[in-house]
């Protein structure tokens, strides 16, 4: 992750997620490319580098998102994953920057566990 963010869109047009894809970095190292299908309605994930995440690289596939624009160039953006992890995150598509909350199911049915983490989100397409 860089310590410089830079603007990922023009200023006279509203960015958009819907049908376009983006290159998160995470805090914790990890950097995946998210690609929104046309409608939104569902994203493909591929991890790049897991860095310290403990997430394999490779393809991670394909779920229903949902998102709501929060305010210009920003939305908070959640999906689960096949494995139970619920991903909630708010992204700056303005500024490049994205907050998110992790929850993972429990070990051997004990209490879930939350992690918050810091990145950045850049367009690709």
């Amino acid at each position: 992750m860089t310590s410089e963010v830079m603007p990922t869109v023009r200023a006279d047009v509203e960015p958009a997620l819907a049908g376009h894809a983006f290159v998160v970095n995470v805090d914790t190292g990890l950097m995946a490319r998210q690609e929104y299908s046309p409608d939104g309605k569902q994203v493909t994930l591929t991890v790049l580098t897991s860095g310290n995440s403990g997430v394999p690289e490779g393809p991670c596939g394909t779920v229903d998102v949902y998102f709501r624009r929060v305010s210009y160039g920003k939305y908070h953006v959640g999906w689960v994953e096949p494995n139970g992890v619920v991903i909630c995150n708010v992204q700056d598509l303005v500024e490049g920057t994205m907050t998110n909350f992790v929850s993972k199911p429990g070990a051997d049915g004990g209490p879930p566990s939350g992690e918050m983490h810091l990145g950045t989100v850049r367009r690709e397409s």
